[in-house]
């Protein structure tokens, strides 16, 4: 079994934490919750702006405005768990408008943003005031605009009546800010019961899942504990507009532009685990050579949260030009068994319905349409067995190649290299239950 010990922050992490309390709550005698079928009626608005006083100037984006319409109508669902309630949305459509009035153009970027709003989380934060929030968080898509990450923070006060089956009022609007720009969300939302819908509540008492009865082993072990830590190099993309008519959508017609992916530099803790069932036991040195010859298996994967930079420079065809950047803390390196001569590959992957790895507040292109599905990761390489005993060793992750996306193509090259250092290897034989 692996295990990542605590890094650079990690979503997946935090989440399977949280899934297990969630268990575990479950699984309490007496624990409950509801539930309720709503009907919705009105609609979030973010509208935003260049504003020089947030240096759009330097960026090249004082002329931008844009906005984005999320509607909440018809009938939802609404699950109540202790003091929050998830209200679904899944809005059929959510489309993102943005014009550049600098430019003298009249075209304007549209986009529907890859990972719409799905649901609203209601709960009482900060000083007990009930309040909801976007999950995931909005953003501008591919047009110029505010990231997900930005407007991950904003909330809209809700006020709740009718006790048992409570309406929920969002009416309001709320100032943001992100990055170069700033602006509102406005707010027209309504939640009542809808008295046609059925409510059902649900509780739980023991366990759910039942263990069945353990017996003894012995497992021949070795532990290998890594300093992880980013080289200099950067995953590098550039990319241009599609030819017509596939661009006019996005107003990409005669853009190009570049992306430089790169890892941020604080150091994580990493550790790996290969093992096997043996029927005697064996000391640290014994078990250390098993391993260097290949008898003992790494095994699962292990999870090492690490932050992203990206770079952009952005070159309009109706005269926009564009340099930011953006980071981010949502970005996972993956080790996972087996690898060349019994090692492991490593992968770079995002957290879905977060944060993106290569947005900016500029135009350009997204994770999907560089990377593909970024199921499969954004880049990746592998250590070997003989890599993983060595006081040093140096990943290459690389993702070479041409993509064809929603408005833009473009090339991938570029590398980004990760040092391992061993720091401890403990070995040995452990006495251990097994179902």
């Amino acid at each position: 079994m692996w295990r990542c010990l605590a890094g650079q922050p990690g979503t997946a992490r935090a989440l399977g934490v949280a899934a297990a309390l969630l268990v575990a709550s479950l699984a309490a005698p007496g624990h409950a919750w509801a539930n309720e079928s709503l009907l919705g009626s009105g609609s979030l608005t973010y509208t935003w702006q260049g504003d020089p006083a947030r240096g759009c100037a330097a960026e090249g984006l004082c002329g931008v405005e844009g906005a984005v319409t999320v509607e909440a109508q018809g009938q939802v669902d609404a699950t109540s768990f202790g003091r929050m309630t998830d209200i679904n949305l899944f809005p059929e459509t959510t489309t993102v408008r943005v014009l550049d009035r600098e430019s003298g153009a009249s075209d304007e970027c549209v986009d529907i943003p890859p990972a719409g709003p799905s649901e609203l989380l209601v709960g009482r934060e900060g000083h007990g005031r009930l309040q909801a929030r976007v999950e995931p968080p909005i953003s501008s898509g591919r047009c110029a605009g505010p990231l997900a990450q930005d407007l991950a923070g904003v909330r809209l006060a809700v006020r709740s009546t009718g006790g048992r089956r409570p309406s929920f009022d969002l009416r309001g609007s709320q100032p943001f800010v992100a990055g170069p720009f700033s602006g509102t969300l406005v707010s027209t939302v309504v939640f009542t019961p809808n008295t046609s819908g059925l409510s059902e509540t649900s509780s739980s008492s023991g366990s759910l899942f039942p263990r069945p009865s353990p017996r003894k082993a012995l497992i021949e072990r070795v532990t290998l504990h890594y300093r992880v830590s980013s080289q200099p190099g950067a995953l590098e993309t550039s990319f241009a507009g599609e030819p017509d008519p596939f661009c006019a959508a996005l107003d990409s017609c005669g853009a190009s532009g570049t992306l430089g992916l790169s890892l941020l530099s604080p150091q994580s803790q990493l550790v790996l685990s290969a093992s096997r069932t043996v029927t005697a036991r064996v000391g640290a040195r014994r078990a250390i050579a098993d391993l260097r010859r290949g008898r003992l298996r790494l095994g699962g994967i292990a999870e090492v949260g690490i932050g992203t930079q990206v770079a952009e420079t952005f070159s309009g065809g109706d005269g926009l030009t564009c340099q930011d950047s953006s980071s981010g803390d949502q970005a996972q390196l993956l080790f996972a068994a087996p690898g060349p001569g019994g090692g492991v590959g490593v992968t770079l992957v995002e957290q879905p319905q977060t944060q993106s790895l290569l947005r900016t507040h500029c135009p350009g292109p997204t994770d999907a349409d560089v990377f593909g599905s970024v199921n499969r990761g954004v880049a990746s390489g592998a250590a070997s067995l003989a890599d993983l005993l060595r006081p040093q060793t140096v990943v290459s992750l690389t993702n070479p190649g041409a993509f064809t996306g929603v408005g833009y193509d473009g090339s991938r090259g570029g590398a980004i290299g990760l040092s391992l250092v061993l720091v401890h290897v403990h070995g040995g034989t452990i006495s251990t239950e097994r179902p």
